[in-house]
C-alpha cells in the first residue's frame, strides 16, 4: 500500500477503516461521564508507559483533550473502542466527563478499530500485534490470512509471521512484549520445534546478551529445517493459524504441504480436555 493510500489518523478515525467496513455505521458526537464507559475487552494493547500518561494527562489539564475518544452503546452505558491511553490520561486528570465519538459497530469492528488505531501509532510490539489479529481471526472463522493482509495494508506473509509468534511459549512472548528480547529473537527461537530446546537458547539470549545473528547460527546448527517453498510456508502458516483458532490454543505446522508434524501445545488439564474435546 502507497504512503498517499495507508489510512493516517489525521484523515479522522472513520478513516481507520475502509468505508465498506463500516458502511452503514452511524456515528454521533457527545460528552459523557467518565464512569459511562467500559473498557474494551478486545484492546490489543497490554502495557502502558506510566511516564508517558504522566505527560499526556498533564497535557489535558492544560490544554484539554484535543481528539476524541471512540465508544460503543452498550446497554445504559458505553463501551470503548480506541482511545484507552487518552481515557486513562483524563481519569488521572480527574476530569468527570469526556469528548466521545458514538459510533454503531460489530463486536469485530470493535476489534479491527482498536487494533488498526494502535498499528497506526505505532504503540504496539509484535505479541500485541499477533494477539490482536488473532482476535480478529477467533471472531470471524470465515477470515483467511490473505483477507487481514488486505484489512491492515501488509503482506500475507507478515500476517502470518507475526501470528506464529503465538506459538512460543507464555514466559517467551511475554519477555517480547516487555522488550527483554526482540522480535527478531523471537522469530529464531521459533525455529526450534523442541520445546526444551527453544527455552535452552532463550535463557542463553537472555544471560550471555546472545545477538540475533549468534542465536540464528546456533538454532540452525541444532535444529536443521527443511528448505520449502515460500507457497508451502504461506499455507502452512495459515492452516496453523486456523488449528490455532479452532483448539483456542498455540498450534505450529512443520514440514511440507506433503509431510510434516503438528505441535500443540497446552497450558493447562483444562486446555488439554477442551482440545480432546475439539478432535472428537
Amino acid at each position: 500500500m502507497s504512503q498517499q493510500n495507508k489510512p493516517r489518523l489525521g484523515r479522522g478515525l472513520e478513516a481507520l477503516l475502509p468505508q465498506k467496513s463500516l458502511s452503514g455505521s452511524g456515528r454521533t458526537m457527545l460528552s459523557v461521564p467518565i464512569s459511562e464507559i467500559k473498557t474494551n475487552p478486545f484492546q490489543p494493547r497490554i502495557t502502558f508507559d506510566e511516564k508517558e500518561l504522566i505527560v499526556l494527562s498533564d497535557s489535558i489539564k492544560t490544554h484539554g483533550l484535543t481528539q476524541p475518544i471512540v465508544v460503543r452503546r452498550v446497554g445504559q452505558g458505553y463501551e470503548l473502542i480506541a482511545g484507552e491511553r487518552r481515557l486513562i490520561a483524563c481519569k488521572m486528570s480527574q476530569m468527570d466527563t469526556i469528548p466521545v465519538i458514538v459510533k454503531n459497530v460489530t463486536d469485530g469492528e470493535s476489534i479491527q478499530l482498536a487494533l488498526v488505531e494502535n498499528l497506526h501509532r505505532e504503540d504496539l510490539n509484535a505479541v500485541e500485534i499477533a494477539k490482536g489479529y488473532q482476535q480478529v481471526l477467533s471472531n470471524n472463522n470465515s477470515l483467511s490470512h490473505r483477507d487481514l493482509a488486505k484489512m491492515f495494508g501488509k503482506s500475507r506473509e507478515t500476517i502470518s509471521n507475526t501470528l506464529r509468534l503465538l506459538n512460543l511459549s507464555k514466559h517467551i512472548q511475554d519477555a517480547v512484549a516487555s522488550g527483554h528480547i526482540s522480535e527478531g529473537h523471537a522469530r529464531a527461537l521459533l525455529s526450534c520445534d523442541d520445546i526444551t530446546l527453544q527455552d535452552h537458547y532463550f535463557e542463553r539470549v537472555k544471560s550471555e546478551k546472545w545477538s540475533v545473528r549468534r542465536l540464528e547460527k546456533a538454532v540452525s546448527k541444532q535444529s536443521p529445517v527443511k528448505v520449502t517453498s515460500t507457497g508451502d510456508i504461506s499455507e502452512l502458516a495459515t492452516l496453523s493459524g486456523r488449528l490455532s483458532t479452532l483448539l483456542k490454543c498455540k498450534v505450529h505446522v512443520s514440514g511440507s504441504l506433503t509431510s510434516g508434524k503438528i505441535i500443540i501445545r497446552y497450558e493447562s488439564i483444562e486446555a488439554l480436555q477442551n482440545i480432546v474435546n475439539k478432535l472428537k
